[in-house]
């Protein structure tokens, strides 16, 4: 029983999350994530692998075009460079809750530039349904934010809220199979206490029976 209220709790304290989409997002993301529980979710069984499930976890793919490791572009001008940022220490603490605490900062440089470099290949092994809803998602959540809608924001709240609900829903068939089970051992228990309470007074009731025979 106390699993199962556990895990109740647990799945209660999971939030919505959806990847950043702009410079503005990204530090509102990275300043409400747990080193951590970000560390369970993009830890891979090797450091490359790691560093891309990091970079994709917190951002798009658009966005992430915008980002090189020094700022510098090869088709000349400029990005925003990550070596030094507040993504860079990001990774940097959630890389400490993995395998891979040890690895140098050498390293894991140059995992990003590689990384960053193959960012326009991240959507190649998704198929064209999931490619198009993607696409789709975050062109409506960039209309709603450009004009000045509340579309996305409550959209969210809906999903929210009917994510809640489900729980709430869940949360109530647990509660009611934990009340039945124990009113059928209540049930069990008393039919026992009957029949022990028969057994015992048996003899008496035998005895004053004879008795009033003779």
């Amino acid at each position: 029983m106390k699993h199962m209220h556990d895990k109740v709790n647990e799945d209660d304290s999971r939030e919505d999350f959806v990847e950043a989409d702009s410079a503005e997002e990204l530090d509102m993301l990275l300043k409400n994530q747990i080193p951590s529980a970000v560390a369970l979710k993009i830890v891979k069984p090797n450091l490359r692998a790691t560093v891309r499930a990091f970079f994709k976890y917190i951002m798009t793919q658009r966005l992430a075009q915008k980002y090189s490791w020094t700022g510098a572009s090869r088709q000349g001008g400029f990005k925003i460079a990550v070596q030094g940022s507040n993504i860079w220490r990001h990774l940097l603490s959630v890389l400490q809750h993995t395998g891979f605490r040890l690895a140098t900062h050498h390293e894991i440089s140059a995992h990003i530039k590689t990384v960053l470099h193959g960012v326009p290949d991240w959507d190649a092994g998704l198929d064209r349904n999931a490619l198009m809803a993607r696409k789709h998602s975050l062109f409506i959540r960039k209309s709603a934010l450009s004009t000045g809608h509340p579309q996305y924001e409550c959209a969210k709240s809906d999903n929210r809220a009917l994510r809640a609900g489900l729980r709430r829903a869940r949360d109530f068939s647990i509660l009611f199979l934990i009340n039945a089970g124990n009113v059928f051992f209540a049930i069990q228990a008393f039919k026992k206490a009957v029949v022990d309470t028969a057994v015992l007074n048996l003899p008496l009731v035998f005895i004053s029976w004879f008795r009033i025979r003779n």
